[in-house]
């Protein structure tokens, strides 16, 4: 599934008056109605995820929005992407209760998405000409805009493994190039000058950080912490109380340094003689 993933921003059919809309489409409603019928069929029983119900109510609201379509032709290809997209979802949500599972699948896309920008970089700088582009850079669908969202959509799943920031971070060929793909995905993000994905990789690192930060709170406070708590200025502390010396008749109390305090000649009282 993983493999499958990643490669579908690279079927490409440059002779075709859809060169990457139509095959991309075909390749990932393909892939994903066989992963579907494979999980379900590897499986005793279906399972659940508790995000069936509220995706089930979208795709079923997005088939009926194009049920009374005037033109048949173009509703059936909308109707089938997103019944595609629900088996996608059925497949891996299925498959990626392991905590590797699911990591791989995000490896995966991140490096496709950091494919597509190094191949939007060379259509760019080296002037690569290999596949159609209407508005370059555009690496393999057609669009710069749309290649910036793709990449858009991806770059967060490299950076989540430095979700924990506050942690000293080891210096390996993994990290470094993770970094170095996050590096080429942003600079194809600022070449393609596309605004929407910019404000949309500022939301991404505001929640990120926010995500992180809720982690460190959570760990140290407790599971009832909030994940705002990092942003809320903290109350200063008021000094503590210093109790005060226990001044009497007949005792001498203490000094702020612990030391006895001698009384005054007012608390003498004077003895009677004889």
């Amino acid at each position: 599934m993983a493999i499958a993933l990643a490669i579908a921003p690279f079927v490409f059919l440059n002779g075709n008056h859809d060169p990457a809309n139509l095959p991309q489409s075909a390749w990932v409603q393909a892939a994903g109605f066989a992963f579907a019928a494979w999980r379900l069929w590897r499986r005793t029983s279906p399972g659940a995820s508790a995000l069936d119900l509220p995706l089930a109510a979208l795709i079923g609201w997005g088939l009926a929005s194009v049920g009374w379509a005037h033109s048949r032709s173009e509703a059936i290809p909308v109707a089938v992407h997103w019944a595609g997209c629900g088996a996608w979802f059925v497949a891996v949500s299925r498959s990626g209760a392991r905590p590797a599972d699911a990591r791989l699948l995000a490896v995966a896309l991140f490096a496709s998405g950091a494919a597509v920008a190094a191949l939007g970089l060379a259509q760019h700088v080296l002037g690569f000409a290999v596949v159609y582009q209407a508005f370059p850079p555009a690496a393999t669908f057609v669009h710069k805009n749309i290649a910036a969202q793709y990449v858009m959509a991806t770059l967060p799943l490299g950076l989540a493994a430095l979700a924990a920031w506050p942690r000293v971070i080891r210096v390996t060929p993994a990290a470094a190039a993770c970094v170095v793909a996050a590096a080429l995905m942003a600079l194809f993000l600022a070449v393609t000058r596309t605004r929407s994905a910019w404000a949309a990789v500022a939301v991404e690192s505001w929640s990120s950080r926010g995500s992180s930060c809720a982690k460190g709170v959570g760990a140290s406070r407790g599971p009832g912490s909030s994940p705002w708590s990092c942003w809320r200025r903290r109350p200063a502390r008021s000094p503590p109380r210093r109790a005060p010396g226990r001044v009497g008749s007949g005792c001498r109390g203490r000094r702020e340094d612990g030391r006895p305090r001698r009384p005054s000649r007012a608390s003498i009282t004077a003895r009677p003689s004889g």
